[in-house]
């Protein structure tokens, strides 16, 4: 995991991150919120995920390998597809819920926590981003100002009040790695459950597809040192699929040469005729 601004004996205080990269915070702790809910002995059946829609926008999003979807136009999935929803509004809007495809069956004969799964948010009330490098570019910007760490803000606080189960230990999303495509960050929390406390360790990509704000929240079990590396492998390979699922389009420099070489042939070929025009008949 990296951290910036280590090893430096003095450095000025780092400028605040934007508005809109602390409001994707919130959406991250509160997926965190959630985990002890699914304590209740609802099933999960597997189910491809339909692409989700919003605000007039269909974005396609691919089930994650080794994973399935919960169907939300079933029971008993509906249940739990409606009770995580839930809590994620007004914050957020809940695209998808996934598990991993073995957990499910295990489950089915002894209903308990799911340890790995993940969630895909589009959080409420932004405005369309211009394009996908742009966005991650700033949310990149927020991580950097922040020196890698983002830690709460006055809106977690409040989450704190209205959900206990997040715990008292300090919050925080820590810098994982970022290409043009996404930004990982990760996050190691306590949750407290019906059967105990337990830790989580997860990862949350920050992208945009089709002018929205995503983040593909993947979550499994702190079992030591080697616990991230699963849920970062698959977080990395969700983005990847998700990106293709959705590809931005690109300027193309075949067809700009192609326009160009058009409009000259247009100008040529007009100009020859004007002169053929004003040639004095012989």
């Amino acid at each position: 995991m990296v951290a910036w601004g280590q090893g430096a004996a003095y450095r000025r205080p780092a400028p605040m991150p934007t508005r809109d990269f602390l409001r994707l915070f919130l959406p991250a702790l509160a997926v965190v919120a959630t985990l002890p809910t699914l304590f209740s002995p609802i099933l999960a059946a597997r189910a491809e995920a339909a692409p989700a829609v919003v605000d007039g926008r269909t974005i396609e999003l691919p089930v994650p390998q080794g994973y399935c979807a919960i169907d939300r136009d079933r029971s008993p999935d509906a249940q739990a597809w409606e009770a995580m929803r839930g809590m994620q509004e007004p914050q957020n809007r809940l695209l998808a819920w996934f598990v991993v495809c073995d957990e499910l069956e295990r489950w089915r004969a002894a209903p308990r926590a799911f340890e790995r799964h993940a969630i895909v948010l589009a959080p409420a009330d932004l405005p369309p981003v211009r394009s996908r490098r742009e966005w991650v570019a700033e949310v990149a910007r927020g991580f950097e100002q922040s020196r890698g760490v983002v830690g709460e803000d006055a809106a977690t606080r409040q989450l704190r009040e209205r959900v206990p189960d997040l715990g008292s230990g300090p919050l925080s999303l820590q810098l994982l790695e970022r290409n043009d495509d996404g930004v990982l960050a990760t996050m190691v929390q306590q949750v407290d459950g019906t059967a105990g406390p337990r830790r989580v360790v997860s990862v949350i990509t920050f992208t945009a597809v089709d002018q929205t704000r995503l983040s593909a929240n993947f979550y499994g079990p702190d079992t030591g040192p080697e616990a991230l590396r699963p849920v970062r492998d698959a977080a990395t390979g969700y983005l990847a699929g998700l990106i293709a699922a959705n590809p931005e389009p690109r300027f193309s420099w075949s067809f700009a040469w192609l326009g160009a070489a058009l409009a000259l042939l247009a100008v040529l070929g007009g100009a020859l005729y004007w002169l053929r025009r004003r040639r004095p008949a012989a």
